[in-house]
């Protein structure tokens, strides 16, 4: 990230909807992932959450460590003139996520959506900014081809995978569906 770039810290909470059929998948591991349900296409997947997401920010929240979880989120937005925000978002299962304790962070809820999903991996080292921007590229070629509608102002660089797992980590660019 550059000086042009402007950091925000979130977080995110969950809070359960009984919806059916959705189920964590299994690329999420031994880590508490939301449920969703995929529909799969040629080259991306539309995914229906059932949650809404809370994200945290582990240590900066509470001050206390707090297990992990994926997604690890991060939203993109273009700001103009060069400049993107960049608000990284962690998921925190239930209903009640902790407390921030720094006034950098905030507690953000995401409604249940619809996304499109491009996965791409990754072997022994996290994906950087510019392979999440190609994926993003590609991921809309593809829906543009296909009359899909999406939100043009932002995406999502997503993360599945300890980065101090040492082989294939999961990684997956998102875009809401309009």
């Amino acid at each position: 990230m550059t000086g042009n770039s402007l950091i925000t810290l979130a977080v995110v909470a969950a809070s359960l909807v009984a919806v059916q059929c959705m189920s964590k998948p299994d690329f999420c591991d031994k880590y508490d992932c939301p449920p969703f349900d995929t529909q799969k296409f040629d080259g991306y997947e539309l995914r229906s959450t059932s949650r809404e997401l809370t994200l945290e920010l582990r240590n900066k929240i509470t001050g206390k460590r707090i297990k992990m979880t994926v997604p690890v989120a991060t939203k993109v937005q273009a700001l103009g003139g060069g400049q993107f925000r960049y608000t990284m978002m962690f998921y925190v299962p239930g209903a009640n996520p902790p407390t921030p304790n720094d006034s950098d962070v905030e507690i953000i809820t995401m409604p249940a959506r619809d996304v499109y999903v491009r996965t791409f991996y990754k072997w022994f080292f996290m994906a950087g900014n510019s392979e999440y921007v190609s994926e993003t590229d590609e991921l809309r070629t593809t829906l543009d081809s296909n009359g899909a509608q999406y939100d043009v102002s932002s995406y999502y660089q997503v993360g599945y995978t300890s980065p101090f797992w040492p082989l294939r980590k999961h990684h997956e660019v998102w875009l809401d569906r309009a």
